[in-house]
């Protein structure tokens, strides 16, 4: 093998060592550097990017568990890999998004209805005007809308279906609400 591509494969793997989706189930297995009890998903996301790699070579925050029974935050200079026993903590790297919108999957949490609506869009105003909702579960097929005040996502099980928080629109993933 020539030097420059074995170059370019330990590049790769080194690269992709600590590399992690966004919104993954379970508890990140790395060294913390930060942790909280109070706050929401939103906080603990942008508490690690504040804290991500800056200029003066410091390890900064790589990726973050939020743990939805407790409100925890962890935050970790790496994550190598993830416990995914822990069915109430929700992981992700410092380049996630502080809002998640129409990502695949259902809800599971404290569930404050279901109505048949005609599109995610439909679902999220829905959402958006019930004071306790906090996250909604859309089913394409079917067309039903749940609203949730508490979540953790499962992708298991539910090809027709994603999630957002309130505040999302719904189908456009931007989270600005409109």
């Amino acid at each position: 093998m020539k030097p420059q591509y074995l170059v370019v494969l330990l590049f790769f793997f080194a690269g992709s060592a600590t590399a992690q989706d966004c919104n993954t189930d379970g508890l990140c297995l790395g060294d913390t550097i930060y942790l909280n009890d109070e706050g929401t998903y939103e906080d603990c996301v942008d508490r690690c990017k504040d804290l991500a790699d800056d200029d003066d070579g410091d390890d900064g925050c790589a990726a973050f568990t939020f743990d939805t029974s407790d409100s925890l935050c962890l935050l970790y200079s790496d994550c190598d890999e993830v416990d995914e026993s822990c069915s109430s903590c929700v992981s992700g790297n410092s380049e996630c998004e502080s809002i998640f919108c129409s990502v695949e999957g259902e809800c599971l949490g404290t569930l404050l209805g279901e109505e048949e609506e005609d599109s995610e869009e439909e679902c999220a105003a829905l959402c958006q005007d019930d004071r306790q909702c906090e996250y909604f579960t859309y089913f394409e097929e079917s067309g039903g809308c749940a609203l949730f005040e508490t979540c953790r996502l499962s992708g298991e099980g539910c090809d027709d279906c994603s999630t957002s928080q309130k505040g999302c629109s719904g189908g456009d993933g931007d989270g600005d609400g409109g």
